[in-house]
């Protein structure tokens, strides 16, 4: 069973960018990974730039000389709906003004300098590697 989540970062033009991410959404595993490996404005903002993500892993580019989609993924290489699974209508969301990005198990919000966590129905936390369990 998956663990949904969504990841959503503030650009430098004060946009927000959303993505949706379907599976390990708990903090252990993609709050880890974001902290770790996306963890400054220009690697988030180029992370949600490929839109839905199947799995969050710690590189966004594939290497050019190995194979990489849905069905032969690079382990350590993001899978993309769009860019690895061919489909469409899963782009990367603006949102506007004060509208929230979809709810799901675990959301995921960088606002430039700190990553945050809100689980479904929670309250909003500061992404710390204590709760992601490092």
């Amino acid at each position: 069973m998956s663990t949904n989540s969504t990841i959503t970062v503030r650009t430098a033009d004060n946009e927000r960018k959303s993505i949706y991410c379907h599976w390990d959404g708990y903090p252990e595993n993609n709050g880890a990974i974001l902290l770790e490996f996306y963890n400054d404005h220009e690697t988030a903002k180029q992370l949600v730039e490929h839109g839905y993500l199947s799995a969050l892993r710690p590189k966004i580019k594939p290497d050019q000389s190995k194979p990489h989609s849905f069905d032969n993924a690079q382990s350590d290489v993001c899978i993309y709906y769009g860019r690895d699974r061919g489909e469409t209508g899963v782009e990367t969301e603006i949102l506007k003004n004060s509208e929230s990005p979809r709810e799901e198990e675990f959301n995921y919000y960088f606002d430039g300098a700190n990553w945050f966590v809100k689980p479904r129905g929670g309250r909003r936390r500061i992404l710390s590697r204590k709760l992601c369990g490092l």
